[in-house]
């Protein structure tokens, strides 16, 4: 042993071996105990094994400590229990418990695409270390995803996915969801430019949405990335995908901008162009008609996705009044507009749904963009929502005034507090219950990672890590599952927090975010698997709340504690904050 151990070789993995040692031959009266080793949620072993499916380890621990198989998590769930919810035939016949025969899959792996045009949208002049600081979207976003062999979206633990390059949208798909002359102002401004870096700004020289030669044509490609990946995961040659694009587009709305009721001298585009995920929620609608009933965009961006929302609520007919005044004379103009994805029930078969950051800022000195999405459901507008944790949610009556006869619109916003237990609630207990009742055949995600705790763009809101977005895409993938076949299409928003490259909180978000499409599951979402978690959360806080002496440095949002971060310094790009002073 002594000399073997004297070996480089065996140095290196001395740790490695000692360990497989312990878990193939694990003492008994470890195993058998109810003290055994436990994670946060008093899982063992045997659930970890159960969860992740692997039989062969099981089996192991099964004979190891058959009393293993009696021991329960905090949520009361015993091995046979998780496995079952899982939907793991194998490992619950293994423990001895009666199972369905296992489904067959319907595919075996999850498509990313991209682009290399992605790299040619310049928002800034090209970055060196001797560089100011660049704006907050830039090339580098992709880069640390998918530029490189260390590349956060290229490591072992992503294994099972498929790479391929998105093709350009065609025009007649941009146009069930932008104006024509939104789209051709766009391809102007773009083809005037030179191919030599040179920048104009769509919103006006000082704004905050730069685009250069090649923008419209990246615009186009991540639209495409979209509609491609919906055409694959509807044939069944994927379980779902993924597309890592740029620019961004949740805050282009039918004309581009769209300004927030209290500001409409408002003209950002939000560093967004073209609507890539609601373009390829009404090609699904079109061209898939024969397959696709209905379906959902989900937002966990921390901005609320405004230009989502206009473009959804354009599918219902409205008209447009206008007063015009000239020579002493006054004329009013209606005319009647509607944007159709098919047909004139498309109100009925669209859902969109978003939880953000929301109200005035933490500083009190303006409105956290884009100034819209407060707390509301569009399906439950007559009755005020109740509850402790609702009447924590900000709320402003005119942001209330979603149309009941249009899409489904459920809006959540958090206030200005990192607090991602209150985020955790709102997606369970109100959000996602409604997407599933909506019962989708098709889900695109808008994915924005910019609510990270260290992501300063957020100014304070929600604060995130990594294993919250592992943890929303793990129940959306449930909820997939349950309504339509595991058929998940999710799109990269936002997300600036890149300093660390791979290892950045950007590259790490979404790393878990993919993660979790990668992993074959056929566990539903259920209600008693989320009553379980809403319970335990229950008890740990009336734990916390025992044995707290004071809570004077603390703030409740949604029935959760969080500290103020004193070290949160306001970012100085003017597109974040709006102005207070209209606000009645």
């Amino acid at each position: 042993l002594i000399f073997f151990l004297s070996t480089s070789y065996i140095r290196i993995h001395a740790s490695y071996c000692c360990f497989f040692i312990m878990i193939r031959r694990p003492p008994r009266s470890t195993l058998s105990s109810s003290s055994a080793a436990s994670d946060v949620y008093k899982r063992q072993a045997l659930h970890l094994a159960a969860s992740s499916g692997d039989v062969a380890t099981v089996q192991m621990l099964v004979k190891a400590s058959p009393d293993s198989l009696k021991v329960f998590d905090v949520y009361g769930w015993t091995p046979i229990k998780v496995a079952m919810l899982e939907k793991d035939s194998e490992v619950v016949q293994a423990m001895g418990g009666k199972a369905e025969p296992p489904a067959t899959p319907q595919s075996i792996d999850t498509l990313v695409i991209t682009h290399p045009i992605f790299m040619d949208h310049h928002t800034c002049a090209p970055i060196t270390r001797q560089s100011e600081d660049p704006p907050p979207e830039n090339v580098n976003r992709l880069k640390v995803l998918v530029d490189s062999k260390i590349a956060s979206l290229k490591t072992s633990r992503l294994a099972r996915t498929t790479w391929d390059t998105a093709p350009k949208l065609a025009l007649s798909d941009a146009l069930r969801v932008h104006q024509y002359s939104y789209v051709h102002k766009l391809k102007a401004m773009c083809d005037e430019l030179p191919d030599d870096g040179t920048l104009a700004f769509l919103d006006g020289q000082g704004g905050d949405t730069a685009v250069s030669h090649h923008s419209l044509r990246a615009a186009l490609h991540a639209a495409g990335a979209v509609t491609t990946a919906i055409d694959r995961v509807l044939a069944g040659r994927h379980q779902n995908a993924f597309c890592a694009v740029r620019p961004p587009g949740h805050h282009a709305g039918p004309a581009g901008a769209v300004a927030p009721e209290h500001a409409p001298e408002c003209r950002s585009h939000g560093f967004c162009l073209l609507n890539s995920v609601a373009i390829g929620a009404a090609y699904a609608m079109n061209a898939h008609r024969s397959q696709l009933g209905r379906v959902a965009i989900v937002d966990f961006d921390v901005h609320h996705g405004n230009g989502t929302q206009a473009v959804v609520e354009a599918v219902r007919p409205s008209v447009m009044t206008e007063q015009l005044s000239a020579l002493g004379t006054s004329l009013t103009i209606k005319a009647h507009q509607c944007a159709p994805w098919l047909d004139d029930d498309d109100s009925s078969k669209i859902f969109f749904g978003s939880v953000h950051g929301y109200g005035v800022s933490a500083e009190g000195e303006g409105i956290f963009y884009p100034g819209s999405g407060a707390t509301a459901n569009s399906r439950n507008l007559s009755d005020t929502p109740g509850g402790d944790f609702w009447q924590e949610f900000e709320f402003n009556g005119r942001e209330t005034r979603l149309d009941s006869n249009g899409p489904e619109i459920f809006n959540i916003g958090l206030g200005a507090v990192k607090n991602p237990k209150a985020w955790r609630a709102a997606w369970r207990d109100h959000l996602i219950p409604s997407l599933v009742a909506h019962k989708p055949d098709l889900i695109l995600i808008s994915a924005g990672f910019d609510a990270h705790r260290r992501d300063t763009i957020n100014t304070g809101y929600i604060g995130l890590e990594a294993k919250d977005y592992a943890w929303v895409t793990r129940e959306l993938v449930k909820v997939a599952n349950k309504c339509c076949a595991g058929r998940i299409v999710s799109a990269l928003e936002g997300g600036y927090r890149i300093q660390g490259g791979a290892l950045s909180p950007f590259a790490r978000s979404v790393a878990a975010h993919v993660g979790e499409l990668v992993v074959p599951t056929r566990a539903e979402w259920s209600t008693e698997e989320a009553q379980a978690q809403r319970e335990y959360e229950g008890r740990q806080l009336t734990l916390r709340r025992a044995g707290s002496g004071t809570r004077s440095s603390l703030v409740r949002i949604g029935g959760a504690a969080e500290e103020k971060d004193p070290k949160r310094q306001p970012v100085s790009y003017t597109h974040l904050t709006l102005p207070t002073k209209r606000i009645v």
